[in-house]
């Protein structure tokens, strides 16, 4: 759970503008591969758990979102390329979230 970075607030459109049932602010960046809950609604495997923290949902909504918003191959060959977290040779910010989610 991210509750530091300038996404982590409460927004009305998410929880009606209160906390998560979880505690935290609606837009904290959360789960295993940090993604706040629209990208991971968005983006969510079907037949995968319905839970953000779920690690398997959390990498499958994730792996959707890279292949949608990045051109990622399905098989993943190309990841390190086009997005930075995923080389440890480059440094770089959050960003599993969607253009327009606060940032």
């Amino acid at each position: 759970m991210n509750t530091r970075d300038g996404n982590a607030r409460n927004v009305p459109e998410l929880f009606g503008g209160r906390s998560a049932p979880d505690g935290f602010k609606g837009m904290c960046f959360r789960g295993m591969l940090q993604t706040i809950p629209q990208t991971f609604a968005r983006h969510h495997a079907t037949g995968a758990s319905q839970k953000i923290y779920d690690p398997v949902a959390s990498a499958a909504a994730a792996s959707n979102y890279f292949m949608f918003r990045y051109k990622v191959a399905q098989d993943g060959h190309e990841l390190a390329a086009k997005v930075r977290q995923a080389n440890p040779n480059k440094t770089g910010g959050g960003i599993l979230r969607e253009p327009g989610d606060g940032r």
